[in-house]
């Protein structure tokens, strides 16, 4: 992941190539950096922390009384841009202008995003989405599934009036769902939150979640507590179906799953979105997604 200052600093070294290069007088470049980091539990599958990196950066430009455009992988701007003009989008017929003159304090800036993200690294964040099963070991008859994402968007824009705009903003995403097995049914609970302020603790949700489920099985005072087994939570029922992968089962062993066995080339393929988020970025189509999965074992990484 690319620094505030790193981007910063980016954002003026493609300009003034540019400048240099082609003698763009009226030039614009826009860099986009969004990220995700998720992690949360699903019941009966293994504990999964994974952060997705996303960057961009678009140009435009007049030249011969028209306006033109062009995106790139961040990674590969300043190579990637010796062809800018064999790339560029079809024109269009715009009359000169100045761009406007961009100015915006530290102060500002300090103002518009929540810092606390910011200073936060995977471990961190990990540990507080894996509070989530800290939470299900000390609650009797429970089953918590879901899972917390944080996400980070920074903007830089800097054009030839030699200024840059910067914009940095947070928002986290949180679907849980509790399971409660009590009396003679199995009663369910979901909350799902979205919020630019990223929590510092879950224990409080997940405490209104499960009192909510909980009161749902105790309306009548008359029923009687039997035990009902959990078969399979519906949440992680669905990410089974989700990829597709329909088990067979053995002959002569009805009630067992046969064992997998995957080509050395067998993988999923991650298209570079994140469901359930605004998702403002500008270069689906031009970007890089840069995606990593780490598998949690007892706790700790892997």
């Amino acid at each position: 992941m690319y620094t505030d200052e790193e981007l910063k600093d980016l954002s003026i070294r493609v300009l003034h190539k540019l400048d240099q290069k082609f003698s763009f007088k009226e030039a614009e470049v826009y860099i986009q950096s969004l990220s995700h980091m998720m992690g949360g539990t699903e019941y009966r599958t293994p504990k999964v922390f994974q952060s997705i990196n996303r960057e961009g950066c678009a140009i435009r430009f007049f030249k011969d009384d028209r306006l033109y455009f062009a995106c790139f992988p961040l990674k590969s701007v300043l190579s990637d841009i010796d062809k800018i003009n064999t790339i560029v989008s079809f024109p269009i017929d715009s009359p000169k202008f100045e761009f406007p003159e961009i100015k915006i304090s530290q102060d500002e800036i300090d103002k518009i995003y929540d810092k606390r993200i910011a200073a936060m690294n995977e471990e961190e964040i990990y540990s507080l989405s894996y509070s989530l099963n800290d939470l299900e070991d000390k609650m009797k008859d429970i089953i918590l599934d879901g899972s917390i994402r944080f996400s980070l968007e920074r903007k830089i824009i800097a054009n030839s009036t030699q200024s840059i705009a910067f914009e940095k903003s947070t928002w986290s995403d949180i679907s849980l769902r509790a399971l409660y097995r009590g009396f003679d049914l199995i009663s369910s609970s979901e909350k799902h939150l979205t919020s630019r302020q990223i929590p510092s603790s879950v224990s409080s949700i997940v405490e209104d979640l499960v009192q909510e489920a909980i009161q749902r099985s105790t309306m009548d005072e008359n029923r009687i507590n039997t035990d009902v087994p959990v078969i399979f939570s519906p949440m992680a029922l669905s990410q089974i179906f989700s990829f597709t992968i329909i088990p067979h089962l053995k002959l002569g062993h009805a009630g067992k799953l046969a064992e997998q066995d995957f080509s050395s080339d067998f993988n999923l393929i991650d298209d570079g979105t994140v469901p359930g988020l605004p998702n403002s970025t500008a270069f689906d189509d031009e970007g890089i997604s840069q995606s990593r999965t780490i598998i949690i074992r007892n706790g700790s990484f892997q």
